[in-house]
């Protein structure tokens, strides 16, 4: 699309390109890149570098959840948009740098809200780090709701099926799911009083975990808990607050209070 005198502007998506052509390409079971190369036709079809004139060149990638080709999470935004649907809570991702969650809010990762109302979905995919800085912090447990709270909260939820509430950074990671090489840090500032006749499930990383942990660390930089509660059951932990299956499924994990 012409700007203006000698000025274009291009639009390239290799996502629109993969939905034109999904008939006629079987799987994408790794990652996807390459380099596009922009320069005049009078330089003919070589792109190279003609003398001291230099093309532009774009590098491009495409990405699609699977375990070989996982998405980039790079911003707090990336991390609560797992929480979009159940494909994006069953797809796997890379996370490369720290990433500051003090910016946004939301609500535990792991519910769906649909036609039978809201349903406790869990964490199906997984989560690696590919760096020594990778890591999510700078976020604070709460059971205010999302639109009470201040940037950097991340709200619990409660099950309608058994009366559970869910606070975490994920509310439950499933049998499939499973978390490794990646630093959390954040606080945990919990005050059930009033809900009654429920259980609660807290943890740093998540309310319950089924799935695997592997080389984690939590740094809870503070707790505030004011656990009050008739004729319910409170699963409590810096990583995790539910372990449901056997320790073998938390390996090389650290916790740290300040």
């Amino acid at each position: 699309v012409q700007q203006g005198l000698g000025v274009y502007l291009v639009e390239i998506s290799v996502e629109d390109f993969y939905n034109a052509n999904s008939a006629t390409i079987n799987s994408i079971e790794e990652a996807l890149s390459g380099t596009l190369y922009i320069y005049p036709t009078e330089w003919g079809e070589d792109y190279s570098v003609l003398g001291e004139r230099t093309p532009i060149k774009i590098e491009v990638s495409y990405r699609n959840g699977s375990e070989a080709n996982r998405y980039i999470i790079d911003s707090p935004e990336d991390v609560l948009a797992i929480n979009n649907n159940e494909e994006t809570l069953s797809s796997h991702y890379e996370i490369r740098t720290n990433i500051d969650m003090s910016t946004v809010k939301g609500e535990t990762i792991g519910f769906i809200t649909n036609a039978n109302g809201r349903q406790l979905i869990g964490f199906s995919g997984s989560i690696v780090g590919t760096t020594s800085q990778a890591g999510i912090s700078n976020f604070r447990l709460t059971m205010t709701p999302v639109d009470q709270t201040e940037n950097g909260s991340i709200t619990a939820l409660a099950s309608g099926t058994d009366s559970s509430y869910y606070a975490g950074l994920f509310a439950q990671i499933n049998y499939d799911g499973y978390i490794k090489n990646l630093a959390i840090s954040g606080v945990i500032d919990i005050d059930t009083t009033g809900l009654n006749n429920s259980n609660f499930h807290i943890g740093l990383l998540a309310g319950a975990n089924y799935g695997r942990i592997s080389n984690v660390s939590a740094t809870v930089s503070s707790a505030s808990e004011v656990l009050v509660c008739n004729d319910g059951e409170f699963y409590i932990g810096g990583l995790v607050g539910l372990n449901g299956i056997t320790s073998y499924n938390v390996d090389m994990a650290t916790i740290a209070y300040k």
